[in-house]
């Protein structure tokens, strides 16, 4: 292109072409000067060593930052002042977009330790601390940085992902009036182990606050994190789950946000290791029965891997019966369970093993049964389970 440009050593002006063209379609010397450290040989006849065409291009290699910043020198200079307060203002905003994201994690025990290193190898800023600093270390070493206190870590980030034993923990942290003022403008997303009543709690603290909040219920081992299944349950403000959902899932990629009640995540974790958590007693007892009768427990545990999906897809059908509240009988009546785990808990005392569980198992169904719940789907034990439990009688003649 053309351009009339004033020679920066003699101050007269000349045509040059200038080939390779500019991100901005603006250039002059000055600003190819900053660029390339380019300058015109000391003489009294500069206009006879220019020449009359000039290739930009190697003087443009790394230049798209100088642009916007050409860009508004040149418009002052054109006496546009209107659109250089513009380029002016939205300067610090391109740059923001091209910095590094970034985040705090507070916390460096084993789940901490592995989302902050998690975030470090996906390219985030990340800032640490912890209440015993030689935790951030090995962090460090991996470019993490560490904070000298609380304050300076929450205020080095936007978002603050807090790792720690319980909400307890969290409150002893973050209870300095100086570190709750930081949070103004920031999110909070909480990811120790809490109650749905711990979740709801901290959710008011942090709206009082200025702040965002979202409770996490991590279903992994530390060793899990990371992998595209790996499960987080959510639940918080819509608008924060949306913004910071692509830090989330650099955690893991099965993530499930349940809703804006802070308390969501915290209840279906606990509904969900209700499961966990009976299906592991059902799983040791059965194991006691194995052991019993000779037969190689791990290959117990592989059968019970093989049979589960379809076990699965029962308790799926069964979820959607109570939901529906109609327990039509589909797939199985509750009369089968009722023997079937008398029986069980029979063999127990006949061969000596403990039965604790399966009486106390068999004792539900037969209530069941006594409701008069035997010819409705197996669901329909959950009638008993929504009725207040029985006092025994001694406890009762007590009262």
């Amino acid at each position: 292109m053309k351009r009339s440009t004033r020679s920066p050593a003699t101050g007269g002006v000349g045509a040059v072409e200038i080939t390779g063209g500019c991100a901005c379609m603006e250039f002059s010397w000055k600003c190819m000067r900053r660029l390339s450290g380019f300058r015109w040989p000391e003489s009294a006849d500069t206009a006879s060593h220019r020449p009359d065409v000039l290739d930009a291009r190697p003087f443009l290699r790394d230049a798209r930052s100088g642009c916007a910043q050409h860009r508004i020198r040149s418009a002052a200079t054109r006496g546009d002042a209107v659109q250089a307060r513009r380029d002016a203002a939205a300067a610090p905003q391109r740059r923001r977009h091209v910095m590094k994201n970034e985040a705090t994690v507070i916390g460096l025990g084993q789940m901490g330790a592995t989302l902050a290193r998690l975030l470090l190898e996906a390219g985030w800023r990340v800032t640490v601390w912890n209440r015993t600093a030689a935790r951030a270390d090995a962090l460090v070493a991996l470019g993490a940085v560490r904070a000298p206190d609380v304050l300076a870590a929450v205020r080095a980030s936007d978002v603050v992902v807090v790792c720690v034993d319980d909400h307890a923990a969290t409150r002893a942290i973050l209870g300095d009036d100086a570190i709750a003022a930081a949070f103004r403008g920031r999110t909070l997303i909480e990811l120790s182990t809490g109650g749905v009543q711990d979740a709801r709690e901290a959710d008011a603290w942090a709206r009082a606050r200025g702040a965002d909040y979202l409770d996490g219920a991590i279903q992994a081992a530390p060793s899990q994190m990371g992998r595209p299944d790996t499960p987080i349950l959510l639940s918080g403000a819509q608008a924060a789950w949306s913004r910071h959902e692509p830090l989330l899932r650099v955690f893991g990629g099965g993530l499930t946000w349940l809703g804006e009640d802070p308390g969501a995540a915290a209840a279906m974790d606990m509904a969900t290791l209700s499961y966990i958590y009976g299906a592991m007693i059902g799983f040791l007892h059965g194991a006691r029965i194995a052991e019993a009768e000779g037969i190689a427990v791990d290959r117990y545990g592989q059968l019970v891997s093989e049979i589960g999906p379809t076990f699965a897809d029962f308790l799926r059908h069964e979820g959607g019966v109570i939901a529906s509240g109609d327990f039509t009988v589909g797939e199985s009546p509750l009369k089968i369970s009722v023997e079937a785990t008398a029986r069980i808990a029979r063999a127990a005392h006949d061969s000596g093993i403990n039965d604790e569980f399966p009486v106390f198992v068999a004792d539900l169904f037969r209530r069941a049964a006594d409701a008069g719940y035997g010819n409705e789907e197996a669901a329909a034990l959950v009638k008993v389970l929504r009725a207040p439990r029985p006092v025994p009688q001694g406890q009762a003649a007590a009262a």
